[in-house]
């Protein structure tokens, strides 16, 4: 059937059965009588589709079939079903080779072998393929859509390997190159591979282990102590969750990094300087709180920010920066994101409250001890990364566009030395300069020749943690879990 037999068979069947035509057909009278120059460049694109298709989407809703056109339903599913069969081996084809080329990859001295870094690059390449390739699987035999929560959670594990790539490649760069310019970007990566990080590196091979009981025991009994989260009731096993606002079951709290334990304290320090050298265990950069805040806060579908207006005025912004202690709230990031029930669903306790009705809420602590501002910005930054990466980094996404029509930008809101310029600088160009209002937090003063990128590796491998954990956990072997409790 040519193109002319194709549309003469879609007008006269549209003429002549138009009260059980479909919304296709309604569709396409819409199309041609609004814009009739451009019908023939609609059908010369589309005709071996339109041939295709039709007869199944078109015909079979309108309770009647063409002479002349054959039924292709069979066929139809028999060529999907051979596409994801073609898809799922070219992944273990991918994943196979990945597997080869980490058995080869053993690190030399302290990591300082060109080849090693060339082949880590080699193997994030790869894992972008396979994650790909899981991304068009989920969609063609799932039917997971772009906006999806499972195809955003690929996005991010594809921009996370793609960071990490990088990195790899540049590192193996700066060990070809011995000009003093690369000294600054040697002495962060020294301390980037000798962390829990180890760049494409597993952790058992690296020599290390599991963390230690003893440091996590004692680490959520000072964060106990110090936001005075125990009951008041000393028989009660129960602790208070300062962002629900609300006690709970003991097991149901998450002692939690702010600032991930997994990169370590020599990349903590290089972030945040000196006198933070001491700091990754302390209670600074630690809180309580619910596993459903520690997971909504991990996905990136919650910000921690201060608790000012997301449109303030200089006096409101300057109150709270000299103001002691320093309140906060917490923000939904995007709650075009979201699933109506679950936004409504009730889950604190007898309270009543839900996820809708914290947004914006006040986190209510029980003293005046709170966590650094500047680890919660890092966490900020972080989250507004992942949700960049899994909204197409920097392409235009319908729940960004509307939050930037509501409110002009994030919610952060105060400016702050926080982080150094260079890597705030590093995020906003890997992302989009839509997200220019996270350079509110820079510090000019802390930027050091080639650090740009530690705070995009930092959550590059945040996003592959997360994912590793969620595997072993379906496997029921969670060893890696971010906040392992007592």
């Amino acid at each position: 059937m040519g193109l002319r037999e194709v549309l003469a068979v879609i007008i006269g069947h549209v003429l002549d059965n138009a009260s059980r035509v479909g919304s296709l057909a309604r569709a396409l009278i819409r199309y041609t009588h609004r814009n009739p120059k451009y019908l023939k460049k609609f059908l010369v694109v589309n005709h071996k589709s339109i041939i295709r298709n039709f007869e199944d989407v078109f015909f079979k809703n309108a309770g009647w079939s063409p002479g002349g056109v054959p039924t292709r339903t069979s066929s139809l599913k028999n060529s999907a079903k051979r596409e994801i069969e073609e898809l799922e081996a070219a992944q273990a084809v991918t994943n196979e080779k990945i597997h080869a080329k980490k058995a080869k990859l053993k690190p030399k001295g302290s990591w300082s072998s060109i080849e090693y870094w060339t082949a880590a690059a080699e193997i994030q390449d790869l894992y972008v393929d396979t994650h790909n390739l899981s991304k068009r699987i989920s969609m063609r035999k799932l039917g997971y859509t772009e906006d999806s929560e499972k195809v955003q959670e690929i996005l991010e594990h594809i921009e996370a390997a793609r960071v990490i790539g990088e990195l790899s490649r540049q590192r193996a760069l700066d060990l070809q190159a011995k000009d003093e310019k690369r000294q600054g970007r040697l002495a962060w990566m020294e301390a980037y591979t000798s962390s829990w990080l180890g760049l494409g590196i597993e952790q058992d091979k690296a020599g290390r282990g599991k963390r230690p009981s003893d440091i996590q025991s004692n680490f959520r009994s000072s964060l106990k102590d110090h936001y005075g989260a125990r009951h008041p009731n000393p028989r009660s096993v129960n602790l208070w969750c300062p962002v629900s606002g609300a006690y709970f079951d003991g097991d149901l709290l998450k002692a939690a990094h702010i600032f991930p334990w997994a990169s370590g304290q020599p990349i903590m320090t290089q972030i945040f300087g000196q006198e933070c050298s001491q700091e990754l265990n302390s209670v600074r950069n630690g809180i309580l709180w619910h596993n459903r805040v520690e997971t909504a806060v991990t996905k990136g579908k919650v910000v921690i920010v201060p608790d000012i207006s997301d449109a303030p005025t200089k006096t409101e912004i300057d109150a709270w920066n000299a103001s002691e202690p320093k309140e906060y709230k917490l923000r939904i990031l995007d709650k075009y994101d979201w699933d109506d029930q679950v936004l409504k669903e009730e889950w604190v306790g007898d309270t009543g409250k839900s996820w809708a009705s914290l947004d914006g809420q006040r986190l209510q602590f029980k003293n005046d001890q709170r966590p650094r501002a500047r680890y919660l910005y890092h966490l900020y930054c972080v989250s507004v990364l992942k949700y960049a990466w899994g909204h197409h980094a920097g392409k235009k996404h319908l729940g960004r566009e509307k939050l930037l029509k509501e409110q002009k930008k994030f919610f952060w809101g105060t400016r702050g030395k926080y982080l150094p310029e260079n890597m705030l600088r590093a995020i906003v160009e890997d992302i989009g300069h839509q997200y220019e209002d996270l350079m509110d937090g820079a510090d000019e003063s802390r930027s050091q020749e080639g650090t740009e990128e530690m705070v995009l590796a930092v959550a590059a491998h945040k996003v592959i943690e997360e994912k590793e954990r969620q595997e072993a956990k379906l496997e029921g072997e969670d060893d890696s879990e971010e906040c392992e409790e007592e």
